[in-house]
């Protein structure tokens, strides 16, 4: 306990306790100082706020601001001790809310010496967030001479206090003082040692008065008369001189009040200097000068090695803008630096200045070091190039000093491998390259030439780095050199900045008599060169380098009789050139492009529509790419035929007409139009529908809730009951889009079922809903099916099972009439909750082949356990030909497009992944890609979709088997129909802002997990989840070692990680000591998930939107069985759609 002398002779402070928080001083502030927080049992450290703290509550007894950014929170008492028992004393209580922004949302209690003085007190109600508030109360220190103040749960929320002061009237010192703890001896001189030692708190009623030195050459001598050095002295410090040269001397310190001395303190010891240093320093080497602005040059030496006796004290730094000047009084820009780096500001740009260093000791300057030199880049200094070494283009569109293009002009070292991790970009600043690029790199030694400069000029160089793998200092050093000159030696970026931190180191370099820089990274100390980024600025010169390679990816396609679509894969411009493009065309294959076959000439884009041409004619394409050194070689050809003159030449010219919206189930709505009358020569027309809950809406690929179909009528599910809806409906044929729209219509789903409903939403699905059981937790709806009625619920005709009060039976057939029954199942027996009731499933649009299409599906070959078939469900937005999968089984990886290879037989005892891609086999981050995990056994297969990682693309599949398993996984119906677009703004309108970002780092390609986007160690909301755990912790008075932040640390815990991600389970004794919970049924009502911050909002967005809810969105996702798993014996076929 920390006491504190008097204020005044009315009332002082006998403490002061910094509740949950470090000491606070009052220099800068407050009534008074106080202790770091003591005397407590229970709770824990509150989250730690940096907000300024509104103080006008507390007037003149507010303690010092930072007391009120800490706090204690959970049930816990303070006992103070050291009081005179049967005396009065005043209790000042400190507090402020710095986490709930309304009121209601914290209440708790407050006792005095078991007497309650705050009941349901609410800090924000009161003086809002932010703000100090100081309560006071009178208290009698009881027969023991404490004061207990008391702490407990309230209405809501756990109770937090700030600081506690105790106020008394004033009263002789009785009490000698602690020892003096800290103290320290530091040589000097070879003839003084310097002391210090921490400040001794008095006991109460006290003031230390002075303190006591004691010295002796002896080990373990007792103090006395004979050895004080020092008396009378109120200093926490001292300086000892007039010793003996290399000399060991032990030193004691004493405190002392009126009331006599301290015990002494812990002996130390320091052997002073030998002979005094007479000799002056080495001039200093290793000089470094590099611009870096147009204002500034940077400066770095070796550190000199001092002479005997002595100690270099500082370097003197001398400049001039004159070659050969000396140094002087008349040109030292700086004077007492301590380390060795300087940074001169306030220069002129495009000039050169000349620097010298001088070391200094006891005896003197050095003399000066070799001249340097560095040249200021001109104030317009431009990106010439910016390279992701080891790695794809990026762009800067969502943060970036720049974009950065694909890994070019290396010799050496491989490709390191792609990092999902969030970096930190605090090192860098504005000079931060886009996140993407520190999490690819070139690993090895390598040497990147980069061409194209104007020789003899000065560049600014930028070299981006990140250690993304080893996670300890000294693991990876390495070395850097410019055109041959050596500028980072033993680099070593964990121990500078840490992991997945990016850091940018810059230099200025003169391009060679070639125009080239030359940057070679060279093995170190330890392990090998990681390079993610190089950046060369400076001013623009004439383009001297053709384009580096002919576009690639050139495609012809023919949209009408008459017009061609051409697009092609852009060229990266060499450094100092802008790249255009010039097209060429004929009707004779493997033509050679010349003026005579010109078509475009200029082009910017990597696009071109070619009109005017002749009906049911092939025509052959190249491209080639331009700069003002002249044209790169053409590229590969490519070739279309024009549509015959009777083919669709015209995008329908009307929108549908008797748009229809009316409530199916309350989270459904049914829309229904007229079919347009197509234009000539048009057959295949299709509708897009958009849908909003606002009024007047306008129809965008962010609100395009159904894309590509074939009929007249789209249910739009997964709605808020008693919500209003709004539609639009729009027609397209082969041509295109019409620019035509219906009128809007609205409806609003019905109220929540009293009773079981059933009502068709596809040609393959029907929605059942019904009224949650009242019955105890845990509950299990059992779904029975039949195509008669009456039957009887059995074995045999369950199709599903579900916790919700919901079910999506989705693997029907078109035009058929289901009947069901739902039975609820639960501690207390089972019971009927409805049926049968029945509905018929949407009939086929024409020439549509059903969602789940098992049609020419080859028999499984003897010898495999299963056959695949992979369905195109992209809404026409990808041909078969460009929708890809890929497995590995026994080390050999198969990969295929559905054109190609529709089906896939499969063996025994195989586990692993299929992986999907849309447009190309790739899975950089601005690619379309996702994956399943499966496990074949001799007669068994799991199965389970993942979003633990990211979500790139939807996909569902549905397993059938010969035990009678019939059951689909994986994304909604109503999922697959919208748009990509409409989907991501979905969730980016369904979660918070801290979860948002989640789909905005790798947009429009992935919406990626929570610990790739910032959630995890070193990213932006680490402490996200802390005060939610910490409240776990205290309600159920449990603990997990190495659980934040966010939960890390929690593998072994699964009950407890999903309770955390879920937001459930603080209710006390909701878990056992080892983290698993008390009862079972917390997991048995899903409704009660996510309903308040914080949460993960990505997971709970992604079981929203599939089927029955059932998702795999975090590590832990199956505690209480709510995991996207499926498995059965003797599996048949599987059927995978893939969607867009």
């Amino acid at each position: 306990m920390s006491f504190f002398g008097a204020r005044n002779a009315a009332a002082q402070d006998v403490v002061a306790i910094a509740a949950g928080g470090p000491a606070q001083s009052n220099a800068s502030g407050g009534d008074s100082s106080f202790a770091a927080d003591e005397d407590f049992n229970g709770g824990g450290d509150n989250q730690v706020s940096t907000t300024t703290i509104n103080l006008a509550q507390p007037g003149a007894n507010a303690a010092p601001m930072a007391v009120y950014q800490h706090a204690r929170a959970g049930a816990f008492t303070y006992t103070i001790p050291g009081l005179t028992a049967g005396d009065q004393y005043t209790v000042l209580l400190h507090f402020a809310e710095t986490y709930f922004t309304a009121a209601g949302d914290r209440k708790f209690d407050v006792a005095i010496n078991g007497t309650t003085v705050l009941t349901n007190f609410d800090i924000y109600a009161t003086v809002g967030a932010n703000a100090a508030l100081l309560e006071t109360f009178t208290a009698t220190a009881n027969s023991a001479g404490d004061i207990v103040v008391t702490f407990t749960l309230g209405a809501v929320n756990q109770p937090v206090v700030s600081g506690i002061e105790i106020r008394g009237t004033s009263s002789a010192c009785g009490a000698v003082p602690s020892a003096p703890t800290g103290l320290t001896a530091a040589t000097s001189s070879s003839s003084a040692i310097a002391l210090s030692w921490t400040a001794v708190t008095p006991p109460a009623d006290c003031t230390i008065t002075s303190y006591n030195v004691y010295r002796s050459t002896t080990s373990g001598f007792t103090p006395s008369s004979s050895n004080l050095i020092s008396s009378g002295s109120t200093a926490t410090s001292y300086f000892s001189t007039g010793l003996a040269a290399s000399t060991t001397y032990y030193y004691i310190v004493e405190a002392l009040d009126t009331e006599g001395a301290s015990v002494p303190s812990s002996q130390v010891s320091a052997e002073t200097a030998g002979t005094a240093c007479s000799t002056a320093p080495s001039a200093p080497t290793g000089v470094t000068a590099a611009a870096t602005s147009p204002n500034s040059i940077g400066l770095s030496w070796t550190a000199v090695t001092p002479p005997s006796n002595c100690t270099i004290s500082s370097y003197r730094v001398y400049g001039s803008t004159t070659n050969g000047f000396s140094p002087s009084s008349g040109n030292l820009i700086a004077s007492g630096v301590a380390g060795t780096t300087y940074s001169n500001t306030g220069l002129t740009a495009s000039t050169t200045y000349y620097y010298v260093i001088e070391a200094v000791d006891a005896a003197g300057p050095s003399t000066a070091s070799t001249q340097v030199s560095a040249i200021t880049p001109a104030s317009t200094s431009t990106e010439i190039v910016a390279i992701a070494a080891g790695g794809p283009a990026q762009s800067n569109a969502n943060g970036g000093d720049a974009s950065f293009v694909a890994d070019e002009y290396f010799n050496g070292g491989g490709n390191n491998g792609q990092v999902t991790a969030a970096i930190n970009l605090t090192q860098p600043g504005t000079n931060a390259a886009p996140m993407g690029v520190y999490q690819n790199g070139r690993v090895g030694a390598s040497t990147y030439t980069i061409p194209g400069l104007a020789p003899g000029a000065q560049y600014a160089v930028l070299l981006h780095f990140a250690e993304t793998y080893f996670t300890a200092a000294g693991n990876r050093e390495f070395n850097v050199a410019i055109n041959g000159t050596s500028v980072l030696t033993n680099l070593d970026v964990y121990a500078t900045v840490g992991l997945d931190a990016a850091l940018v180191e810059s230099f200025t370099a003169t391009a060679n008599s070639s125009g080239q820089i030359v940057i070679a990274f060279t093995g170190g100390a330890e392990n090998q060169p990681l390079i993610m980024g190089i950046e060369i600025r400076g001013a623009a010169s004439a383009c001297t380098l053709l384009p580096s390679a002919a576009p690639s990816g050139l495609t012809a396609s023919a949209s009408s009789p008459s017009i061609m679509s051409l697009a092609w894969t852009g060229v990266t411009p060499p450094p100092n050139c802008a790249v255009k493009y010039n097209l060429y065309a004929s009707t004779v294959n493997g033509f050679s492009p010349s003026s005579s076959t010109l078509v475009a000439s200029g082009l910017t884009s990597t696009s071109f529509s070619n009109t005017g041409l002749a009906a049911s004619t092939t025509y052959y394409y190249a491209v080639e790419a331009v700069d003002a050194d002249g044209a790169s070689a053409p590229s590969t050809e490519a070739s279309a035929e024009t549509h015959p003159a009777t083919s669709c030449i015209s995008i329908p010219t009307t929108a549908p007409g008797g748009l229809a919206a009316s409530p199916s189930t309350s989270t459904t709505i049914g829309l229904s139009w007229t079919p347009i009358t197509s234009p000539a020569n048009c057959t295949n027309v299709t509708y897009n529908v958009y849908g909003s809950t606002t009024s007047g809406f306008t129809p965008s690929v962010n609100n395009e809730i159904a894309v590509g179909l074939t009929g007249t009528e789209f249910f739009n599910t997964g709605l808020a009951p008693s919500s209003t809806y709004y539609y639009i409906v729009q027609a397209a044929d082969e041509d295109g889009v019409s620019v035509e729209f219906s009128g809007q219509e609205n409806a609003t789903p019905l109220a929540p079922p009293t009773v079981l409903t059933a009502a068709a939403s596809s040609p393959n699905e029907i929605d059942l809903t019904f009224p949650a059981s009242t019955a105890a937790a845990p509950v299990i709806y059992n779904v029975f099916r039949s195509t008669t009625s009456p039957f009887t619920p059995s074995g045999s005709n369950q199709v599903g099972s579900t916790k919700s009060n919901f079910y999506n039976d989705v693997v029907l057939t078109a035009s058929t009439t289901y009947y069901y029954t739902v039975q609820a199942s639960g501690p207390s027996g089972t019971t009927t909750v409805g049926g049968p009731v029945n509905a018929t499933t949407l009939s086929l649009a024409p020439n549509t082949p059903p969602f789940w299409d098992a049609s020419n599906l080859p028999a499984t070959p003897s010898g495999d356990l299963i056959t695949i078939k992979f369905l195109n469900r992209t809404n026409g937005q990808y041909p078969d030909s460009q929708v890809y999968w890929s497995i590995d089984i026994g080390g050999v990886t198969t990969t295929n497009s559905i054109a190609a290879q529709p089906t896939l037989a499969m063996p025994a005892n195989a586990s692993g992944r299929i992986y999907f891609y849309l447009g190309a086999v790739n899975q950089n981050t601005n690619n379309y890609w996702d994956f399943l995990e499966y496990t074949l056994g001799a007669t068994f297969m799991n199965m389970n979709s993942t979003r633990v990682d990211a979500f790139g693309l939807k996909y569902a599949f549905q397993l059938s088997c010969s035990d009678g398993t019939d059951i689909a996984i994986g994304e909604t119906g109503g999922s697959f129909a919208e748009s990509r677009a409409s989907f991501f703004q979905r969730y980016i309108n369904a979660v918070p802002a801290d979860f948002q970002t989640l789909a905005q780092l790798q947009a429009p390609y992935r919406i990626v997990s929570p610990s790739a986007g910032g959630f995890d160690t070193g990213g932006a909301y680490q402490t996200y989840y802390n005060d939610w755990i910490e409240q776990l912790w205290a309600v159920n008075g449990i603990t997990i070692p190495l659980a934040i932040p966010n939960g890390d640390g929690l593998g072994s815990y699964p009950d407890l990680s999903a309770a955390i991600y879920r937001h459930v389970g603080a209710v006390a004794g909701t878990f056992n000591a080892n983290g698993t919970l008390a009862n079972q049924a917390l997991w048995g009502n899903p409704s009660a998930f996510y309903q308040t911050a914080p949460a993960s909002y990505y997971a709970q967005f992604l079981h929203a939107n599939a089927i029955n809810a059932q998702q795999y969105a975090f590590p832990y996702d199956d505690a209480g069985g709510y995991s996207a798993d499926v498995s059965c014996t003797n599996p048949k076929t599987l059927l995978v759609a893939i969607g867009w």
